[in-house]
């Protein structure tokens, strides 16, 4: 088997997919475009608190082990 033969291009159909693709905006900046007079918001903790997301079968740790995730909120 000759392995020159063998291409990594894609085929025109899916470079012109992956060209059209938009990028992902973080959804901050997608409110600052529909309310520009919006203030940055506040993050607070969940109020579940934290807990612990190490893998019980996993013998090496590494970082802390325990996350509460951060919701923003906003004041008037």
């Amino acid at each position: 088997m000759d392995n020159t033969s063998e291409t990594d291009e894609l085929s025109p159909d899916i470079e012109l997919m992956l060209v059209s693709k938009k990028r992902v905006r973080i959804p901050s900046s997608i409110l600052s475009e529909l309310y520009p007079k919006l203030p940055n918001p506040y993050y607070r903790q969940s109020l579940f608190g934290e807990v612990d997301i190490s893998e019980d079968q996993e013998h090496v740790q590494y970082g802390d082990t325990k996350f509460a995730p951060k919701y923003p909120f906003y004041t008037d």
